[in-house]
């Protein structure tokens, strides 16, 4: 079965149950639509929505809140905090480097499609500052030079 026939299957079973607008119902929703088509873009969550009967927004409040439900199909997230202490110790300048490297869309998603870049308020991990995580492993008190070998060890992996 292609793609776009399990998705049509996987939308028309979650249309007819009548638990369709439970939480719960909905990420298992997600979940099966990501898994049949690699992400769930924006064109696919409101065909989501409409299955369940939701808004749109409900869709999207979901999806942040679950980490593993992506909008787009990149292999790898790097974030950046952006809190005090790591603000102080430079990571404007990091966030500035990987921008200048990925060249990332309004959605984060760098120009190849493969690394989402993001950032958080706080990672609660300030004596360590800067603080970059990558595929939600911590990278400590990261360097220019850190941020630099991070991305080539991804493309690497990429080309593998």
């Amino acid at each position: 079965m292609d793609s776009h026939a399990a998705i049509s299957e996987i939308l028309d079973y979650y249309a007819n149950r009548s638990d369709k607008s439970d939480q719960t119902v909905i990420i298992s929703l997600l979940r099966e639509l990501q898994q049949a088509n690699g992400c769930i873009p924006v064109s696919l969550q409101e065909r989501a929505a409409n299955a369940a009967g939701v808004p749109v927004s409900i869709i999207r409040t979901l999806m942040k809140f679950h980490s593993d439900l992506k909008s787009a199909d990149y292999r790898h997230e790097i974030t950046v905090c952006t809190g005090a202490r790591c603000g102080s110790q430079h990571a404007s300048s990091l966030l500035a480097l990987l921008r200048q490297e990925l060249k990332p869309n309004k959605d984060g998603i760098s120009e190849d499609g493969s690394i989402r870049l993001c950032v958080q308020s706080c990672f609660k991990k300030c004596r360590s500052a800067p603080n970059v995580m990558v595929d939600e492993v911590l990278h400590p008190a990261a360097t220019r030079e850190d941020v630099l070998a991070i991305l080539n060890q991804l493309r690497t992996r990429e080309k593998e």
